[in-house]
């Protein structure tokens, strides 16, 4: 059993900043060899039967619990993993190519439990298309390419609704809304807010091009019943605003990777989980760093700096990870929470050296905005999960900071960046203009 759950995508990492988890974990190690032990000695030559009666009682108790709690741990991750809650609604998730126009294409995804054929009707008041998928499948993906910039469309699966979305526009400013950490089937978490923020964000008059999510959508990524309740109600935003999402610690943990794959992957569960994404003279990164205390593979590292070296020099350059680079924060769950000495020992220096000029991340559950040798950092960990304690570190790159507030970023670059941080109710928290 130990094997097998470390054996998932970056669930070391859970045992790494979960302290009483490591001491447990070597104490199981050890437990699993005292029943193999005692039966040995049990079992040895020339023992007589009569010989020490309590030796074979502790080696036959020991034996009864190493056998339960593994069949009891498979049961619980096992269970939920398998288990399918029904069909998963519509999102649109930007692709990391462009077409011949410039604009990133767009995945329409959804997923139904039993496999399906379906059919899609796009316009884009210039042209139409069909697509018709050919087989069953369960993760229905339709790729809208070579779309034209400011222009509205049009989009219809079978016959159901018509949907609508408005692609960038082109010379003109680009806004998009940030958000993190909703933590869905928490219990503590805050869906109505979440889902209050989601229609400000969706609303026409709000004219936002994307909508990125830095991870923690959901509480138990193995957990569909988080995911069907998650994407239930992002769908509201996410069907009519290009989307993009990070994958976070808790929508990875235990088997989880493989829900966020097929619910929001980019290229049936093949896509990175490093990208980039170019949006005229915007270029996004998508790290992926689930944990404070993640380092970078050397292989990830070196694409990042090959593909940073090659952005001109007037364009904006956004990161986009769950796990943050400098935070505020305190000792929560044994663990500290703040300024990750990893991520900028290994990390930033590549930041500051390419002029990377916003960051954006969340996994600390506050708002805050930091600036360190000319870069930007901004945590938005606040879309819903619950707030972390007041802080007892305070960064010395932090210039503000907000506990306990619920909220996203509301961001528009320009001839510069406004970076706006906006509560529940969408009012200003705080303004921030970033030169390029």
């Amino acid at each position: 059993m130990l094997a097998w759950s470390l054996s998932f995508h970056n669930t070391i990492g859970f045992y790494r900043v979960t302290v009483p988890l490591q001491p447990a974990l070597a104490f199981l190690v050890l437990f699993s060899l005292v029943p193999a032990v005692l039966t040995g000695i049990n079992a040895r030559p020339g023992r007589k039967s009569s010989t020490h009666p309590p030796l074979s009682l502790t080696a036959a108790v020991l034996a009864v619990f190493g056998v339960l709690l593994p069949i009891t741990g498979f049961s619980y991750f096992g269970g939920y993993s398998l288990t399918e809650t029904g069909d998963k609604p519509v999102q649109l998730l930007v692709l990391d190519r462009t077409g011949n126009n410039g604009v990133p294409d767009i995945a329409v995804t959804f997923w139904t439990q039993q496999p399906s054929i379906n059919t899609l009707r796009w316009d884009t008041g210039t042209s139409s298309r069909v697509i018709s998928e050919s087989i069953p499948v369960s993760s229905h993906r339709f790729i809208l390419n070579d779309l034209p910039y400011d222009a509205e469309v049009s989009y219809q699966i079978n016959h159901g609704e018509i949907r609508r979305f408005r692609t960038p526009p082109k010379g003109q400013p680009l806004r998009f809304a940030v958000a993190s950490d909703a933590h869905f089937g928490a219990g503590n978490n805050r869906p109505d807010l979440t889902a209050k923020m989601l229609r400000q964000i969706a609303a026409p008059q709000g004219k936002f091009s994307l909508f990125l999510f830095t991870g923690d959508l959901v509480e138990h990524g193995y957990n569909d019943f988080h995911w069907q309740e998650a994407l239930s109600t992002v769908t509201s935003c996410t069907s009519s605003i290009p989307s993009l999402f990070a994958a976070g610690n808790h929508d990875a943990i235990m088997g989880g990777l493989r829900r966020f794959q097929d619910y929001l992957s980019t290229d049936n569960r093949t896509g990175p989980l490093w990208r980039r994404v170019d949006v005229g003279g915007a270029h996004f990164f998508m790290l992926d760093r689930e944990w404070n205390g993640d380092g970078v593979p050397p292989d990830r590292k070196a694409w990042l700096e090959r593909e940073l070296a090659t952005i001109p020099p007037d364009d904006w350059t956004v990161v986009i990870s769950h796990a943050y680079y400098y935070a505020s924060g305190g000792v929560y769950g044994w663990y500290p929470r703040y300024d990750d000495k990893t991520a900028i020992r290994e990390i930033v220096p590549l930041f500051e050296k390419y002029d990377v000029d916003l960051v954006f991340s969340g996994h600390a559950h506050q708002l805050e905005l930091l600036q360190r040798n000319g870069v930007t950092f901004v945590i938005c960990g606040a879309f819903g999960g619950i707030p972390d304690p007041p802080r007892t570190y305070i960064s010395p790159a932090s210039i503000w900071y907000a506990q306990g507030q619920y909220g996203y970023v509301d961001v528009t670059l320009g001839p510069s960046a406004e970076v706006i941080f906006r509560d529940a109710d969408g009012k200003t928290l705080k303004a921030l203009t970033v030169p390029r």
